[in-house]
């Protein structure tokens, strides 16, 4: 029994010398390169993906806000309206109030009725 010095076999029997196991660790090598590049690609994918739907509801947060924005503009101006017709309201009551007090000073310093009536309950009591 003689001891051959045999070349050292690593896969398979088609490549027995060392050229044929350089080029298929090369090819491992590029394969896995390949699916790194692949798994690098599919994590930019979807951070794209993800920013788009960040985006997305950035721009629905913005439309939410412009939203309510808007209804308190709207709200701001009836309360505003409001007001202008209370002022207009207090004016006109202020103007029938001088519009008394006026009539009141005219018949103290007369001593007559500044608008004498027709009635005869309310002639009688002042004359």
């Amino acid at each position: 029994m003689t001891l051959t010095k045999q070349p050292i076999n690593f896969v398979c029997g088609h490549c027995a010398n060392i050229q044929h196991v350089l080029l298929l660790l090369l090819m491992m090598l590029i394969l896995l390169l390949m699916m790194m590049m692949m798994l690098l690609m599919m994590m930019m994918l979807m951070m794209m993906l993800l920013m788009m739907m960040m985006m997305m509801m950035l721009l629905l947060m913005m439309m939410m806000m412009m939203m309510m924005l808007l209804m308190m503009m709207m709200m701001m101006m009836m309360l505003l309206l409001m007001m202008m017709m209370i002022m207009m309201l207090m004016m006109l009551l202020c103007t029938v109030d001088v519009w008394s007090v006026g009539c009141i000073l005219a018949e103290l310093l007369t001593g007559k009725p500044l608008f004498p009536g027709t009635d005869r309950i309310f002639f009688s009591l002042y004359y």
